[in-house]
């Protein structure tokens, strides 16, 4: 596979448009499709998984939908992406750990509930 790209809304160090390369793009493609939430973007509304309203008080039977949801989006959205296997764990504090395995590296996403109620990626490792 050719090596990914991404442009982010930042600059790098001489002050150019900073542009992600490889893993670090993949994993920013792949958090942007799982906390988009469906209807953001009017060229495409059945885009995203909306992570955070569709799954905010997820319970254990949820969790099948979810990471169908997440397949799904990859193989319409990110078809260059092909996951080969994508992992949803409800831990015990209802937090959630994601791992989308892709060509050998498993990128793993861990959330975590704040005290406002915004659910946010704790980590973004690869394993």
């Amino acid at each position: 596979m050719p090596v990914q790209k991404e442009h982010v809304f930042s600059l790098n160090e001489f002050r150019e448009s900073k542009v992600l390369e490889g893993k670090e793009a993949i994993a920013t493609l792949l958090v942007r499709i799982i906390l988009l939430q469906p209807g953001t973007n009017p060229d495409h509304p059945e885009m995203g998984v909306g992570l955070v309203e569709n799954y905010r008080y997820s319970q254990k039977d949820n969790i099948d939908n979810l990471k169908r949801e997440i397949q799904s989006q990859i193989q319409t959205y990110l078809p260059r992406l092909q996951a080969t296997n994508v992992n949803v764990l409800l831990n015990p504090d209802n937090t959630l750990t994601i791992g989308i395995q892709i060509d050998d590296v498993i990128y793993q996403f861990e959330t975590s509930e704040l005290t406002d109620n915004d659910i946010r990626f704790n980590d973004i490792s690869e394993q």
